[in-house]
């Protein structure tokens, strides 16, 4: 049976710049989308 997590908007976008290789000027401001991702096992902390 398949979990279903839901993310946040600022997780997704986050999620997508991340795939797109983006970099952020400030990284320090995506902290809580980081964690969110890393909880739901998407990405690694």
């Amino acid at each position: 049976m398949a979990v279903t997590v839901q993310l946040s908007d600022a997780a997704i976008a986050v999620l997508r710049f991340e795939i797109k290789g983006y970099r952020s000027k400030r990284p320090g401001r995506r902290l809580g989308a980081y964690r969110e991702l890393a909880e739901a096992g998407t990405a690694s902390p």
